[in-house]
């Protein structure tokens, strides 16, 4: 049975139940299980308090099951009715599920983040009834959910302290190689099916939580790579495909030996830069410019130092280059 909602000349008079409702859908949010989780309900007292705004025309249901406000209410003022004996409990406050049920059970099986399919499969569950009591154990405060668009992808225990990531954040994450750098263009062609805004947010938000850094190059080009984070992070699947790696930062082979020679010799000076490539001064000498402005070298700090030394970019730039090398001497020795 619906329950009758009050209207007078103050306000609507709801229940905590349906003000939580309400204040979700006047938020922007319209489907049931999402409105669940932002009112911390389960599904059976959600629909119900729908059911009471929408018989009271507070709001309304659109042609695709979609609840929106009703504009004849927008400008009224939501009171909420506190029942008596509810006074300062908060509205997430529930008891723990009992020893023996499934939501117990589920509980039982988190250990920091898991699949809900692997849920669903160890309990012997459907679908619906494992979305059922992931709502309700979030209304419960028992858990937190990885993406509140898609419930079951991935819970972990309330008391979990490890950064929860949606699906798209994940699949990018795992799709990072470990050791060197990718481009926008190679994680966008793992993630083909999906608009490009979707691929910008999901690496704007793993910069922002640490997981991956960002680098530019030269022309502005910009490259991504783990950090020790996101390497480490639970949601990370080292298994999954990896997108391709960026072009190495350089590769001719005669501006590698240089940076190869100030590696190992290093503080160099043009002058021995010319001497031991058996190039011209003049393009040592260039050569040189080139890597600062890059960079890659700086002065030598040493007692006496008057050559440049490679800095940890120019560092990086050459285990980059190395690497590449032998990948591509490893594919001409196996074809």
């Amino acid at each position: 049975m619906v329950r009758h909602v009050t209207i007078d000349a103050d306000g609507i008079h709801l229940t905590p139940a349906e003000a939580a409702c309400l204040e979700a859908v006047r938020n922007g949010l319209s489907g049931l299980t999402r409105i669940a989780l932002e009112a911390r309900l389960n599904l059976r007292q959600t629909r119900r308090a729908l059911e009471c705004l929408g018989e009271a025309r507070v709001v309304e249901k659109d042609h695709y099951n979609r609840w929106r406000p009703d504009p004849r209410a927008a400008a009224w003022t939501a009171i909420v009715d506190v029942p008596a004996g509810r006074q300062g409990k908060p509205a997430a406050t529930r008891a723990m599920p009992r020893a023996g049920t499934s939501n117990a059970r589920l509980l039982a099986r988190l250990n920091g983040p898991v699949k809900g399919k692997d849920l669903r499969q160890s309990l012997g569950i459907s679908k619906q009834r494992l979305l059922q009591i992931v709502v309700e154990l979030h209304a419960q405060g028992c858990l937190r959910v990885a993406d509140y668009d898609n419930p079951t992808f991935r819970v972990a225990p309330a008391h979990d302290g490890a950064q929860l990531l949606p699906a798209d954040e994940e699949r990018l994450l795992s799709a990072m190689p470990v050791d060197g750098r990718t481009s926008r263009t190679a994680l966008g062609a793992l993630m083909s099916k999906r608009p490009p805004e979707y691929l910008d947010g999901a690496l704007n938000r793993l910069m922002e939580k640490g997981l991956v850094a960002r680098e530019i190059r030269a022309r502005n080009r910009a490259v991504y790579r783990l950090t020790r984070a996101g390497e480490r992070h639970p949601q990370r699947d080292p298994e999954a495909r990896k997108a391709k790696g960026a072009p190495a930062e350089i590769q001719s082979e005669r501006t590698v030996a240089a940076l190869d020679l100030i590696a190992r010799h290093g503080p160099v000076r043009p002058a021995s830069l010319a001497t031991e490539l058996g190039i011209p001064k003049q393009s040592a000498n260039a050569l040189m410019q080139y890597f600062k402005r890059r960079g890659f070298v700086c002065k030598g700090n040493g007692e006496g130092a008057s050559g440049h030394v490679l800095t940890p970019r120019g560092r990086d730039a050459l285990a980059t280059a190395r690497a590449g090398a032998d990948a591509d001497g490893e594919e001409t020795g196996a074809s």
